[in-house]
């Protein structure tokens, strides 16, 4: 996609998600730091949705698993009334988090990806990222 179409997607997208972190939270700090997390992850999707590991083996699925697993465990003591804030309070902690989460992930493929592609050698070194 081109960058006009795709800047324009990530802003409607973080507009979107903005919009409903204000209305579960309440909050305009937290709905703006909603808006731009969402703006760069889907900038970021849909710029380099080809480079996301498609989970075709066991080596990739293991990895999305786990990464899902940390976004579960991750959002769901927010998503309660323990922590002296309020359900709707808590899920936009938690749709913020998962969000930073996800951008992470796709900064770190990317960068990956990058690395490889302009031929840095620690990016390329004998069973980079493979257990030993």
């Amino acid at each position: 996609m081109r960058t006009g179409p795709r800047a324009v997607l990530a802003a409607v997208v973080g507009l979107l998600a903005g919009g409903g972190g204000y209305w579960l939270a309440g909050d305009a700090l937290v709905a703006v730091h909603v808006l731009v997390v969402y703006a760069i992850l889907t900038w970021l999707f849909v710029g380099h949705r080809t480079a996301i590991p498609k989970g075709e083996s066991w080596a990739t699925n293991r990895w999305n698993g786990l990464f899902v697993v940390i976004l579960t465990l991750g959002t769901m003591p927010y998503i309660n009334n323990r922590l002296g804030v309020t359900v709707r309070e808590g899920a936009a902690l938690a749709i913020l988090a998962y969000g930073i989460a996800a951008a992470s992930f796709l900064v770190g493929v990317v960068m990956v990806r990058s690395a490889v592609a302009e031929g840095e050698s620690d990016a390329q070194s004998a069973g980079a990222g493979e257990p030993s």
